[in-house]
């Protein structure tokens, strides 16, 4: 059996849906620049038997990484990963970099950084897009031949699909008798995330005295919560900010949501939105939302999309969910099945089957 080695910064729950999928068809291992996310709550469950960057050398890293198949390096911001790279051009192992949406704008890319892009994108064998909008960057700005770049999204989490359809079901006759239409999001709050959009919006909903139809339940963390906390809650009762939750919470406010919303002026990927996706609800995505640049607007099965500085499209598009409320559910396969064309691990298996075994 192949052997595969995934080296990333940090725990996240889609890293562990990776080695899950992938190990069907490879022995996969992975190793972890920290123990935890230092923004998010992510952390290494302390029984699992986790390889860290710092218990080896640099010099037993390359030995170790030269051992495998095919490495596949998360993100070319870590400057050991670019080191450990060009280390192993004297071994045999087939080396990929996998990089999501850059934000552009944000930070300044000056010359030496670029031409530095440029060498590992020339020596790496395989560049990993996240997406499709991705792919299309790296094509446009670093010239990157396109049988090089192999799109390996980030996973997405499902639920059992025979509870989902009961919870499903069950939202849909509440909603028939007239209950508030549930709406989730998970997001950091920090400037990018577009809340100061969904503030004005809300206002506007509150305005037309239908913000009230809807529960809304916010959870994330970040510099600006404090504020948002207070703006929210003098806006509405039933505005709830939750703060962080763990992971388990937050499957259980996706599965039971009704819609899904994600704000962001800008996202490199987005996770959320396709977790939600996949459970058969409704979405309204920002036009900043790189995971969902491939769906458009497709509002006739429930996946909306907005341009994500404008709060009047944004209230209008909740005004439309309230007068479709009673057919939320209607097309839920249909947007599964949109999900599964363009997100499912098995094209992360594909992926990491053609860099394996072609030549």
């Amino acid at each position: 059996m192949k052997r595969v080695l995934l080296t990333t910064i940090h725990p996240a729950p889609y890293i562990t849906l990776w080695l899950e999928g992938l190990s069907s068809i490879v022995h996969v291992d992975s190793m972890f620049a920290h123990k935890a996310s230092s923004e998010k709550g992510w952390k290494i469950n302390v029984s699992e038997n986790i390889l860290l960057y710092s218990d080896l050398s640099f010099f037993e890293k390359i030995k170790l990484l030269g051992s495998y198949d095919l490495v596949i390096f998360c993100g070319w911001g870590l400057r050991e990963n670019v080191l450990l790279s060009f280390g192993l051009l004297m071994y045999k192992t087939k080396v990929a970099f996998f990089l999501d949406h850059p934000i552009i704008g944000l930070t300044k890319v000056n010359f030496f950084a670029k031409a530095l892009k440029k060498l590992i994108i020339k020596t790496a064998d395989y560049i990993f897009p996240a997406s499709k909008s991705c792919k299309d960057y790296l094509h446009l700005t670093y010239s990157v031949p396109l049988d090089k770049l192999l799109i390996f999204p980030y996973a997405h989490s499902s639920s059992n699909i025979n509870v989902l359809n009961s919870i499903n079901l069950e939202r849909k006759n509440k909603l028939k008798l007239n209950q508030k239409i549930r709406v989730f999001t998970a997001n950091r709050f920090e400037e990018r995330k577009g809340y100061s959009v969904v503030l004005q919006a809300f206002s506007l909903l509150k305005e037309k005295g239908m913000l009230d139809e809807f529960e809304i339940i916010i959870a994330g963390n970040g510099s600006e919560y404090k504020n948002y906390l207070s703006e929210f809650s003098s806006l509405s009762n039933n505005i709830k900010l939750l703060g962080w939750i763990e992971n388990h919470e937050y499957q259980f406010y996706i599965d039971n949501c009704d819609v899904y919303f994600h704000s962001s002026l800008f996202e490199p990927f987005g996770i959320p939105p396709i977790d939600a996706m996949q459970r058969g609800k409704s979405v309204i995505v920002s036009n900043g939302v790189k995971s969902c640049d491939v769906f458009d607007n497709q509002k006739d099965i429930g996946v909306y999309t907005y341009p994500a500085n404008n709060p009047l499209i944004l209230s209008n598009i909740f005004c439309d969910i309230y007068e479709n409320k009673f057919h939320l559910y209607d097309h839920s396969q249909k947007i599964i099945n949109l999900v599964e064309r363009n997100y499912s691990i098995n094209i992360n298996i594909e992926t990491v089957k053609h860099a394996l075994y072609s030549d």
